[in-house]
């Protein structure tokens, strides 16, 4: 997700841009709500259409791109099939790295856009411009992930609490889509104070934050009775967001979303991350080669973006892992589902035999200390700190025992992942997050 930037941009919507997201809203959301319930044939003609129009504003108008597709020798007449696109380059972020501005469209005015700035876990920066209209599209995608979720409706709506890095520059005007702002570094003790008095109808935050608040302060927490919890930025797992569902009575689901493609699948119901295919369109590469992987099979995430053509991301590998497969949902979205989000590829375990556990199957594993295990764990983050060595931090809860429940947490390690690495197990007041407030539960230092 963003960190929004001071200086040469615009942060906040102006009463103009303000009309627009209005006027989008009334003329253009019903037909967008219907999208996910298109028959696939009809999404594959819009993504046709779309990949077809950001790949000649990004070869005609991008010096980045222009200069990328002539190295390989192609050009948007070349692009005929899917097959045809598949084999056009990828991009990535260090490819990106330091040539920001040479990825704008010719004539793009840097002080008329918003820059942004992805949020770093993979260890790197890069800065985002984009338009209005990128952000229009942003806030309709939210609201239609809203709308699934509790029936949320802008216009009655008694408003929701964002807990984020910086503020949103669509904001509350004509009485539209009220959300109070919370940063994340804020102290907890304020932030349920602040939680307690809005009474938001709906919590969007990381989902270390909500876990923190349940354990700190669970009776403030009761208290607040929002419609919906939305989760996004950090990985967590289905348990521990049905164990908050649980404790506040009412859904979290779950978004994926990045800086620099944006809404990229969201959680219906049913459990399943349903892509937003008018927003992206979604590859699953080998992260070794430009190969595209069978449904059901593991690789890197590879988005195309139709909304933001100032700043063309085109085949950009996300650094993720994922599969995907078919829609088969009992909610009717059409959308492909995407599965197996196993985290960064430099937040998986790289062994001395080659072998590599993605990181969500270790965030798995914590689970079962909770839950098989009963450990008493109030936070906890994993760290490959070389090829052979792990550490096993810990925020402990009432009733842990360190030389019996870090053996067992030892043991439990070994037992899931074989004897290759050697595990230490640490307790700590508390962990340590990044700049933006996320707390990372699973990482590498070796790749």
């Amino acid at each position: 997700m963003a960190r929004m930037l001071k200086g040469d941009v615009v942060d906040k919507f102006s009463p103009r841009e303000h009309l627009r997201l209005l006027r989008s809203y009334l003329a253009h959301y019903p037909d967008f709500a219907r999208f996910p319930h298109r028959d696939a044939e009809q999404v594959r003609e819009f993504q046709w259409a779309r990949v077809k129009a950001i790949l000649e504003i990004a070869y005609h108008s991008s010096p980045f791109y222009q200069r990328l597709y002539r190295a390989h020798g192609v050009q948007p007449a070349d692009v005929r099939t899917w097959e045809d696109f598949a084999r056009l380059p990828t991009v990535t972020k260090q490819d990106i790295m330091g040539s920001e501005r040479e990825c704008l469209v010719r004539g793009a005015r840097t002080d008329r856009l918003r820059r942004s700035r992805s949020s770093g876990s993979s260890g790197q920066f890069i800065e985002v411009y984009s338009d209005t209209g990128h952000w229009l599209a942003s806030a309709l995608a939210t609201f239609r992930m809203m709308q699934q979720s509790f029936g949320f409706n802008p216009f009655r709506s008694r408003g929701g609490a964002v807990i984020y890095t910086s503020e949103l520059p669509f904001q509350a005007r004509f009485g539209l889509y009220t959300a109070a702002y919370l940063n994340t570094l804020m102290p907890r003790a304020e932030m349920i104070r602040r939680l307690v008095r809005i009474e938001p109808e709906y919590i969007v935050s990381y989902p270390s934050i909500i876990a923190e608040l349940m354990a700190h302060f669970p009776a403030e927490c009761r208290r607040l009775r929002p419609k919906a919890i939305l989760t996004n930025s950090e990985q967590s797992t289905q348990l521990q967001r049905d164990q908050m569902a649980s404790f506040f009575g009412c859904p979290v689901p779950d978004e994926y979303s990045t800086e620099e493609l944006r809404e990229v699948a969201f959680q219906c119901a049913h459990g399943a991350y349903h892509l937003q295919e008018d927003c992206v369109y979604t590859e699953i590469l080998d992260p070794e080669r430009n190969e595209v992987r069978p449904d059901g099979q593991v690789g890197e995430i590879v988005g195309t973006s139709f909304t933001n053509p100032t700043m063309p991301f085109v085949r950009y590998r996300q650094g993720d892992l994922g599969s995907l497969r078919p829609a088969a949902c009992d909610c009717g979205r059409t959308g492909r589902i995407l599965d197996d989000i196993s985290g960064r590829k430099n937040s998986s375990f790289r062994l001395t035999n080659g072998d590599v556990i993605p990181s969500g199957r270790i965030l798995d594993w914590t689970y079962k200390l909770f839950i098989d295990l009963a450990v008493p764990i109030a936070q906890f983050e994993v760290v490959q700190t070389a090829t052979t060595d792990v550490t096993v931090r810990i925020v402990t809860a009432a009733g842990y025992d360190d030389p019996v429940h870090g053996e067992m947490i030892r043991q439990s390690f070994r037992g899931e992942f074989g004897s290759l690495l050697s595990v230490r197990v640490e307790t700590v007041a508390e962990l340590a997050r990044t700049p933006a407030g996320k707390h990372i539960p699973i990482r590498s230092l070796v790749w």
